[in-house]
């Protein structure tokens, strides 16, 4: 005889697993007359597969958030002219990250206190087989730990004013890393003696139409880039212009390394004597 029960209760479980049925748009905006006013409510309140849309206006964010088990889209709406979005950080933040797909667009990120980088902002906490899309987003002024996932995708995104001074490890630390039509624009790297700070550190990375400009790499083996001891290396049309290094140079390839530089322009930087 045929058990219905087992059978639904096998369904069930079976939806259960797969996640949501569908996916809801959740919508923020300052004037209360969206569903939240609050990033950080939204992201709380938000299920696995749902969309935050967010309009312009400047939002304050606070919270952690546990998203190991919730993949989410947050994506700024606002008008053609309006400004983008902005979450304005009072603390360090961290948004824990899973095994999952992960998409932000078109949001501004402040961690600046008086044009001082001051707090954080974690996307993931380990390497784990997270895929995280970074696209059209701003990160100004803020301070260390930034990016800990396996796969990270960025696109035309800006990176101002940033500063990262924890020891042996980067202020992007990933394992598969591709960054495209991208600015890194007056960030620095390292502000004591120690060894091992990099802006991104990774074992496969290719870079494109990328613009590097106006930072500084202080002390021994800090760079804007730095291979592990295997995976490929491609810079293609990338640009690095008036950037000072203290030691190694700007990008450090070593090991066992499939290496590609092509169409790259350095100008106007500076490196410690006797060092390439």
């Amino acid at each position: 005889m045929i058990n219905i029960t087992r059978i639904f209760s096998t369904l069930i479980a079976l939806i259960g697993a797969s996640g949501s049925l569908h996916a809801d748009t959740i919508t923020v905006c300052p004037d209360g007359t969206c569903d939240f006013a609050s990033v950080d409510a939204a992201i709380t309140a938000a299920a696995d597969g749902d969309r935050i849309e967010i309009g312009s206006g400047v939002y304050e964010s606070s919270e952690n958030h546990d998203l190991e088990e919730r993949s989410i889209e947050v994506v700024g709406v606002a008008e053609a002219d309006e400004p983008t979005p902005r979450l304005q950080l009072t603390r360090n933040v961290g948004w824990y990250l899973g095994d999952l797909q992960y998409r932000i667009e078109s949001v501004e990120f402040v961690g600046e206190v008086e044009g001082i980088p001051t707090h954080r902002l974690r996307l993931g906490e380990s390497t784990l087989e997270t895929d995280l899309r970074l696209q059209g987003c701003r990160f100004q002024g803020l301070r260390n730990g930034f990016i800990r996932v396996f796969t990270v995708d960025i696109d035309d995104c800006v990176f101002d004013n940033c500063f990262y001074d924890e020891y042996q490890s980067g202020f992007i630390y990933v394992r598969n890393a591709s960054i495209e039509g991208c600015l890194f624009d007056s960030c620095v790297v390292g502000s004591g003696t120690s060894q091992g700070r990099f802006m991104i550190q990774a074992l496969d990375f290719e870079a494109v139409d990328t613009i590097v400009r106006n930072c500084e790499f202080r002390y021994a083996n800090n760079e804007w880039f730095r291979s592990y001891d295997a995976g490929s290396v491609v810079l293609r049309n990338c640009r690095f212009e008036e950037n000072s290094s203290s030691y190694y140079g700007l990008v450090t390839i070593f090991g066992r390394v499939d290496a590609l530089i092509e169409d790259c322009v350095f100008t106007g930087n500076h490196n410690a004597p006797g060092h390439a």
